[in-house]
């Protein structure tokens, strides 16, 4: 069950809105070229509305794509695209995400440390690849 299910409000009028909404962020964020961080926060959040409120992980997990690739730096992206495909067991598009993730340099030690663990764990028990999940724990 998604929030508008529950909610006052109808049901369908308050999904119109919400589409229409999405639709209008979608548009400023395309005209935002020249302000990535701005585009990518906004992608973010209305990834956020269609994937709690209009249960839409599909388009969800296009909006956190399209965020992290303005703005690689802004982690939620890459967490809630992991998130989204994580709950499909997309698992390859997991570690890729993970490997972009990886690839950021402001990671700490033990941020990096977590990300390997991540790997390794997706690596041996959700797709039985052993030797890839030794070298994501080495």
């Amino acid at each position: 069950m998604n929030a508008l299910q529950v909610g006052r409000a109808p049901r369908e009028d308050a999904r119109r809105a919400l589409l229409k909404l999405v639709s209008r962020c979608e548009a400023i964020a395309s005209r935002l070229g020249d302000e990535p961080k701005r585009a990518a926060r906004l992608l973010y959040a209305v990834g956020r509305v269609q994937e709690e409120l209009l249960g839409d992980a599909d388009a969800a997990k296009g909006n956190y794509l399209d965020a992290f690739g303005r703005d690689p730096e802004y982690e939620p992206n890459l967490r809630a695209a992991r998130r989204v495909e994580a709950q499909a067991q997309g698992w390859r598009a997991v570690l890729d995400l993970l490997d972009a993730e990886l690839r950021q340099t402001s990671k700490s030690p033990e941020e990096q440390a977590e990300l390997y663990l991540e790997r390794g764990t997706i690596l041996d028990w959700s797709l039985n690849d052993l030797e890839g999940a030794r070298e994501a724990y080495a």
